[in-house]
């Protein structure tokens, strides 16, 4: 049965080839129509658990019309390497300090929030691309990063945080190249937000120049991954280019 999946905590089955779904040892069995699994002697059998394989996201129809609600087309989710695994949307996470050359997947479901990985630390990891571009966008999640259109120029932390390992790829980067020559921290509208965005930014500030903080617009409760590319591009360019305060969502003290 090629393309099977077995969830060996939910006892729950999965077959890719004809789509059929089935939960429990008994109609695992029945499904089969063969002998039962091998003993391991304890009275439990023993199930291999088999890895989803994965395919483009574009390929999907469901996968598809998720991106798509997300302001991500396929064109856009196959340069970046989007895969779909049958139920879960996989994006590829890389660790900058080698270079981007082991490529990682964290995944979700269309219904689900987080992202998960398997014996994966999220911590020396981020989602964007794998050259430093000259101005940085650091953002919390993935869809922060890709639909409001800042895929070349940013990168999702995975989180709101910024751990030792990013800082320290941020640091050899910037003393190596010049690059970023500016770094824009745009963290979700919430408290949670507010209060981590300003403690990065200052760790950011004690070795780089020139480091900006982004909310969105007055009283407009939309988290990054919420904005259109022209909006973003709007949002930006009231903020730095023309010195325009600068716009904030929620009072800091």
């Amino acid at each position: 049965h090629s393309g099977f999946w077995w969830n060996t905590q939910k006892k729950t089955g999965l077959c890719y080839k004809c789509g059929f779904t089935f939960g429990g040892l008994k109609n695992f069995r029945r499904y089969l129509k063969e002998e039962p699994p091998a003993s391991s002697g304890l009275g439990n059998p023993i199930v291999h658990q088999e890895r989803p394989e994965m395919v483009p996201a574009s390929e999907s129809q469901e996968a598809l019309d998720y991106l798509l609600s997300r302001r991500v087309g396929g064109d856009l989710a196959d340069s970046i390497g989007i895969m779909w695994n049958g139920r879960e949307i996989c994006v590829p996470i890389v660790c900058p300090l080698q270079d981007g050359q082991r490529v990682e997947y964290v995944r979700r479901s269309p219904q689900g929030k987080g992202w998960m990985g398997d014996r994966i630390d999220k911590k020396s990891h981020w989602f964007g691309p794998r050259r430093m571009p000259w101005k940085l966008v650091l953002v919390e999640g993935v869809f922060d990063l890709i639909s409001p259109g800042y895929w070349n120029y940013g990168a999702a932390l995975l989180g709101a945080n910024l751990t030792d390992t990013i800082e320290r790829h941020l640091i050899q980067t910037y003393e190596a190249t010049g690059k970023p020559e500016e770094i824009v921290v745009w963290f979700d509208p919430d408290i949670t937000g507010i209060k981590k965005g300003a403690a990065v930014a200052d760790r950011l500030r004690a070795w780089h120049p020139k480091v900006n903080r982004l909310h969105g617009w007055l009283f407009d409760y939309r988290d990054p991954g919420d904005y259109g590319k022209s909006e973003a591009v709007l949002l930006h360019r009231e903020a730095f280019y023309q010195g325009s305060p600068m716009p904030c969502k929620w009072l800091i003290r």
